[in-house]
């Protein structure tokens, strides 16, 4: 009796065990994964895509032209393209229009030009040199 009631929690407990190995094995693997490089290019969705002519003109008057596709990254991880506010810009302090609450703005190219805005005090806040310079970027 005593053996079949050993076996029977073997049975049980095995494979549990194996998942929980498993389990810790991918866990450590993905936390070994870091986000200190960027090395693979991105899609950007054909909406944020559309909005590239204005971003480029909008990024000129503000002195970040070098970052377009920069901005064309946040915009695609912000909205991917989608809805009034794709810059997701609306708490930002340069946002004079609208109040500065979550989608507020209703105007995609007035959210376009507050998100330059805010990128750009943040890339000179950053010290950022170029846009090559993937460390200050990231902070």
């Amino acid at each position: 009796m005593k053996l079949l009631r050993r076996a029977l929690i073997l049975i049980i407990l095995l494979p549990f065990l194996g998942s929980m190995i498993l389990f810790i094995m991918l866990f450590s693997m993905s936390a070994n994964n870091s986000n200190d490089t960027i090395d693979k290019a991105a899609s950007l969705s054909p909406l944020v895509m559309s909005y590239r002519p204005y971003v480029e003109k909008v990024a000129k008057e503000n002195g970040i032209e070098d970052y377009v596709d920069l901005i064309l990254a946040v915009m695609q991880i912000e909205s991917e393209g989608n809805g009034m506010d794709p810059m997701q810009a609306s708490e930002s302090s340069f946002n004079e229009r609208y109040p500065r609450q979550p989608n507020a703005i209703m105007d995609p190219f007035y959210s376009i030009d507050v998100g330059v805005k805010e990128l750009a005090s943040n890339l000179k806040t950053a010290e950022v040199s170029s846009a090559t310079d993937i460390q200050n970027i990231k902070v």
